[in-house]
């Protein structure tokens, strides 16, 4: 309701000067007019807007990429699986804006168990090794009972320091995902604020075209 208001007495400023049969033409003329300015400010705007925001997605994907390269805590192949998601999440030809940001959620890491076995028994057979070298003899001799003291105590560590790596890797990705959502959000509200900025000039203009019309008037 309001922009047919405005729209409204846009109109009967256009035609104010004019009487009679002009008056009628004149209303003709300016609704065309109105239509047409407004068809064009809004591809103008769309343009601009979807401009703008695919840079900012090409800024932010690009500072994310160089931050998942810095993790010191996370493999070669994880930083890979990250990059291609921020890829997928933060495609700068897709033309979704307003779900991005909520889609680019929290990754976290986690260690499967039999990858925890795998690296417990590592750790295991290797301690058997030590133990039958102090006490010069073979692994098969070491009693049963102490080999179950050895693997209980192995797997405590094993399984506490994957997990102390596994919290330092998931704190440290929540933080960069914290970081990339908010450079994401910077960037698009400059992306929409640019382009209000660079259309600012189209009211002056606007009001510089009304003398034009008084003097064609007057003639």
């Amino acid at each position: 309701m309001p922009d047919r208001r405005f729209a409204a007495t846009a109109n009967i400023l256009a035609v104010a000067d004019f009487h009679g049969a002009r008056l009628t033409s004149s209303q003709s003329v300016a609704n065309v007019l109105r239509q047409v300015v407004m068809v064009l400010a809004i591809t103008v705007f769309t343009t601009l807007l979807t401009s703008n925001v695919t840079q900012a997605k090409q800024h932010t994907l690009a500072n994310a990429q160089t931050r998942v390269s810095q993790l010191a805590n996370v493999t070669t192949s994880q930083q890979h699986r990250l990059s291609d998601k921020l890829q997928r999440k933060l495609n700068p030809n897709s033309t979704t804006v307003t779900s991005t940001n909520a889609k680019l959620s929290p990754t976290t890491v986690t260690i499967s168990a039999t990858t925890r076995h795998q690296k417990t028994e590592q750790a295991y057979q290797q301690a058997l090794r030590q133990l039958a070298t102090q006490k010069q003899v073979t692994p098969t001799a070491i009693p049963q009972v102490m080999k179950q003291q050895v693997h209980h105590t192995i797997s405590l560590a094993v399984n506490q320091k994957i997990n102390h790596k596994i919290h330092q890797i998931n704190q440290e990705l929540t933080k960069l995902i914290h970081e990339i959502r908010q450079t994401l959000k910077h960037q698009l509200n400059h992306a929409f604020l640019n382009v209000f900025g660079a259309l600012s000039w189209l009211p002056f203009a606007a009001l510089l075209i009304v003398p034009v019309f008084k003097f064609r008037h007057n003639d």
